[in-house]
């Protein structure tokens, strides 16, 4: 895992340079300055739009509706049950300038469930990534799962409806994307710098260089200390891309069995049923079962 100084690279890239380009002797450099930086045009890119996931059943919660009358009732269920969600994002390759660079991002993937009662759903992932920290980052919240829709209970029938959750893990590798120039105008009104060095040439001339951010990129086939992070520049500012991965534990979807008990004196025909739906995680809802009688 690296992290890699954009202004630390633009003050090695400068000696570089003037050593190659201006006769510098490597002795003299002095002075060194590293101005203030703008980031922009920050983006979070997944490297994929779909990833595998195995739904593994988490939580199961009950209720029992009993309706003893001799007409059918409409009785909604109390089964509700909250759920950990866990997200982490570890930056691999990353970068700063100065300070830590941090951006918030919300991405949406496909997951396809192998195994699950659904061919694939889509989530929304959300998470602050620290592009300039190699140190896990976790964030821990809750979600709400519950059926609270009304269930018609046959005469002298009990019903327990039984939720049980599923949830998966899976894995987003991620690039990450900046576009970093400085902000300092020079005396001789050379703009948007991010670094300045002094030196003194063979002549014994003294020299003071200053330096935009895309000379990172311009140089990047002449300069030893090239770094693979810089991808591009604009008229001011180089464009960086650095990688991180995203590690999420989901709810995906629950399903919820209603099973249907006569009580003493009920001899309906029909009753005894089981049927279930499932509930994604967006909230809409899907038969999985054709209802059947338990004998």
């Amino acid at each position: 895992m690296a992290i890699h100084d954009v202004g630390t690279d633009l003050l090695e890239f400068a000696k570089w340079y003037a050593t190659t380009n201006y006769n510098a002797n490597p002795n003299t450099f002095r002075n060194p300055q590293i101005f203030e930086s703008v980031v922009g045009e920050s983006e979070i890119i997944p490297k994929n739009d779909t990833f595998e996931t195995i739904p593994k059943l988490t939580t199961v919660v009950t209720d029992v509706i009993i309706n003893d009358t001799s007409v059918p009732q409409s009785i909604t269920p109390k089964i509700m049950q909250k759920t950990s969600e866990t997200i982490t994002t570890t930056t691999t390759q990353g970068f700063k300038v100065g300070s830590e660079i941090k951006y918030t991002n919300t991405m949406k993937v496909n997951l396809l469930l192998v195994g699950g009662v659904s061919n694939s759903i889509a989530v929304s992932i959300s998470a602050e990534y620290n592009y300039s920290s190699s140190e896990t980052e976790t964030n821990i919240t809750e979600k709400a799962w519950e059926y609270n829709r009304p269930v018609l209970v046959l005469p002298r029938t009990k019903v327990t409806a039984t939720l049980s959750i599923y949830s998966g893990s899976f894995t987003i590798p991620v690039t990450l994307k900046s576009t970093i120039s400085g902000n300092h105008i020079s005396n001789s009104g050379y703009g948007y710098a991010l670094s300045s060095i002094g030196y003194t040439d063979y002549n014994n001339r003294s020299w003071t260089d200053i330096y935009r951010t895309n000379f990172l990129y311009d140089y990047r086939n002449e300069w030893p200390g090239r770094k693979p992070i810089y991808v591009g520049r604009d008229n001011i500012g180089v464009k960086v891309e650095g990688e991180s991965r995203v590690d999420a534990e989901l709810g995906l979807y629950s399903i919820v069995t209603f099973k249907e008990e006569p009580l003493p004196g009920n001899n309906l025909i029909g009753n005894g049923r089981t049927y279930s739906m499932a509930i994604l995680r967006d909230g809409s809802t899907m038969d999985i079962s054709i209802p059947k009688n338990n004998n």
